[in-house]
């Protein structure tokens, strides 16, 4: 359950601090439930710009968010196409 007013993910009564920039995408990816969302799509909603070092910065959040959330839920990448959200939990 994510908490957007406190900056937390609950992953049952452990409670998982987020960065805000990990905040905003998980829940732009939870919006959109288990859509494929492009790469560019993510990294210009992230930073309004999409250029080289923004997508560098981009593929490192998801990294962080794919690590703390370690077998709740990933962001998974789709064919180099984008990525989507994926409930690996209850």
């Amino acid at each position: 359950m994510l908490d957007e007013e406190n900056g937390f993910y609950y992953k049952g009564e452990e409670k998982i601090d987020l960065t805000p920039l990990e905040l905003k995408l998980l829940s732009f990816f939870i919006e959109r439930k288990e859509k494929i969302i492009p790469y560019q799509n993510i990294v210009l909603y992230i930073y309004g710009q999409y250029n080289e070092k923004t997508m560098r910065s981009a593929r490192q959040v998801i990294h962080k968010i794919n690590k703390k959330m370690k077998g709740e839920l990933i962001l998974f990448s789709k064919n180099a196409i984008g990525y989507r959200l994926v409930y690996l939990g209850k």
